[in-house]
């Protein structure tokens, strides 16, 4: 998939959320090998995809919404249980309390209650990454007082990207 068909997907996340997505072809089931996997790959998506970290790079940093790209985690059943942020834009950064800190870990290191808080994140991206049917909602951060549009696709299985918007 070339630099294009990305620029296209993500600027398509942004522009039309109120607009009716496909799914991505991905099969029900996880393959064995990608169980358990708490490394960053994000290389070899990029390589897969055909982009080179610095398109990458300048493509993300662009974009006036905030967008990141995760990796799921999933338990010895297949079972998603966290989250991975590969990369993110400046954008993101900005929104996000995560910050840069998170990138290379899993998301439940450093927010320790994401497992227990109003939204299941882990189980949305979670069915996001493993169908490929992508999600888009809206959600309240109290502590913010803001809200948030969220958009999350995966462009390959076991990845997502998670895009948002925050307004008012």
């Amino acid at each position: 998939m070339g630099v294009n068909k990305i620029a296209d997907s993500i600027v398509f996340a942004q522009s039309k959320p109120d607009k009716q997505t496909y799914p991505l072809t991905h099969s029900s089931k996880i393959p064995p090998s990608q169980n358990v996997d708490n490394g960053d790959n994000s290389r070899d998506l990029l390589e897969e995809l055909g982009i080179s970290s610095q398109q990458f790079r300048i493509l993300f940093d662009n974009l006036t919404m905030g967008v990141a790209l995760y990796k799921m985690v999933f338990d010895k059943d297949g079972t998603p249980v966290d989250f991975i942020r590969l990369e993110s834009n400046k954008a993101y950064d900005h929104i996000h309390f995560f910050k840069r800190q998170g990138i290379g870990k899993k998301v439940t290191q450093f927010k320790t209650k994401i497992k227990n808080g109003s939204v299941d994140w882990i189980g949305i991206y979670g069915r996001v990454a493993t169908t490929g049917v992508p999600e888009y909602f809206e959600t309240y951060c109290k502590p913010q007082d803001r809200w948030y549009q969220v958009y999350a696709y995966s462009p390959k299985k076991t990845y997502f990207f998670f895009s948002i918007y925050r307004y008012n």
